[in-house]
């Protein structure tokens, strides 16, 4: 199976809010629009998409026209005390202060309208990959983004 570039998709009753909040906050702009479908892109990275749709889709099954919950999105950032701040003093609704992961990696938690929790973490510190082998079954282990990407 070949799987293509693969979006997340919010299921919402708040179709606009959810739009501007991650035009106004991410940087996303729409390259598919219809009045109740919108997939969004940052840039010309077409592996960076998020898509917002209206939670009475026709495309929708019955039983599974539900607002999104539970959903929690990462973001890596360059500068993580500076995206706090920013993100502060934009009133932006703060799920979780500035904290440091045992492994290193700091990060904070914040809302999307849909109370659905984004983690911006800071992309160059050390990531926690957990590791799963016959000798030893869950291991959490510290690496760099470098190590990551070279195995």
């Amino acid at each position: 199976m070949n799987i293509h570039p693969l979006h997340t998709v919010i299921c919402t009753d708040k179709v606009v809010k959810t739009v501007n909040f991650y035009e106004d906050y991410f940087d996303f702009v729409p390259v598919f629009e219809t009045e109740d479908h919108i997939i969004m892109q940052r840039g010309d990275d077409t592996k960076s998409q998020i898509a917002i749709i209206d939670v009475n889709h026709a495309s929708l099954p019955e039983g599974f026209r539900n607002v999104t919950s539970g959903l929690m999105l990462n973001f890596p950032v360059d500068d993580i005390q500076k995206s706090y701040e920013h993100f502060y003093y934009e009133g932006v609704d703060i799920a979780s202060e500035l904290a440091t992961a045992s492994c290193g990696q700091n990060y904070f938690m914040m809302k999307d309208p849909n109370n659905n929790l984004i983690t911006l973490i800071e992309k160059e510190r050390t990531g926690c990959v957990t590791r799963i082998d016959n000798e030893r079954p869950l291991e959490t282990m510290c690496v760099t983004q470098n190590q990551i990407m070279a195995s």
